[in-house]
């Protein structure tokens, strides 16, 4: 995804994400979103909506005009799916969902922190930290902590399969988790007054390959990630046997912000998907 070497708002990298789907009410879910955005209320299954977290190693993340800074930091992000602009000023035929709202990012480096806030980005920065249980073991774990110590904020166990696979390989159930991933992300600007919209492609469908996690728990202590999921035992079987289950992709990506003379919304979920 080379994206235009000659626009100095595009940024591009490489991403190696966890992605896991709660379940929030719609309520709840409603109320975490400004005046002017709404949920999609066909994505509720049994009186509950999807919430996304994404478990994130950012690798080379740069920019495409000044290539020499590249990031790496860990991620751990909520955010809601399928949301919809209904202000009336939005004309009829004009591109109004389904975007991605990210609610609260988690960040171990200060320097993307700065840059998402400059975005209106909902991003903090804390000790998130990633083990691996030894060399030759693919399970892992992630914690978030605050900067300057103190208990847990959050806890990730993730067991993973060995061997990655090609993306076709978890067909059905592989739509549903791409489904709710939508690279149209708006989220409100500084003021609070207005939205701004930016483009995160990542590109599932060229050259992603995903690891199956048949064993994944999460603990969170921090109700700010998201309410209503603080306090409660949170664990996933793997995308091979349960719908909505646990994956990990590793996906190149290119971040298209609204100032840029390239960026257009893409129309979701992709046709290969149905």
């Amino acid at each position: 995804m080379g994206g235009q070497t000659d626009d100095p708002a595009q940024w591009t990298g490489v991403y190696i994400a966890t992605i896991l789907v709660a379940w929030s009410d719609f309520a709840t879910v409603s109320k975490c979103l400004p005046k002017g955005l709404r949920a999609d209320s066909g994505l509720i299954r049994s009186g509950r909506y999807p919430v996304t977290l994404l478990f994130g190693c950012m690798n080379d993340a740069m920019n495409r005009l000044y290539p020499f800074l590249g990031l790496n930091y860990l991620e751990v992000f909520s955010a809601i799916p399928g949301v919809y602009i209904e202000t009336p000023d939005v004309p009829q035929d004009a591109f109004n969902g389904p975007y991605t709202y990210p609610y609260r990012g988690y960040l171990n480096r200060l320097l993307p922190c700065v840059l998402g806030w400059l975005a209106s980005y909902p991003k903090a920065w804390k000790r998130v930290e990633y083990h691996r249980q030894d060399q030759d073991s693919p399970d892992d774990s992630f914690q978030v902590l605050p900067v300057l110590g103190g208990k847990p904020l959050l806890t990730a166990k993730f067991e993973s399969d060995a061997d990655f696979q090609p993306l076709w390989y978890f067909k059905p159930r592989i739509a549903d988790i791409v489904a709710l991933i939508s690279p149209n992300v708006i989220h409100a600007n500084l003021l609070g007054n207005g939205f701004v919209r930016s483009s995160f492609n990542m590109s599932f469908l060229e050259n992603a390959v995903a690891w199956n996690l048949p064993d994944v728990s999460v603990e969170i202590s921090d109700p700010d990630l998201f309410p209503g999921l603080a306090g409660k035992p949170l664990v996933w079987q793997g995308l091979k046997t349960q719908d909505y289950g646990a994956a990990r992709f590793v996906v190149a990506w290119q971040l298209v912000p609204q100032s840029s003379k390239n960026f257009k919304e893409t129309p979701w979920p992709p046709q290969w998907l149905l």
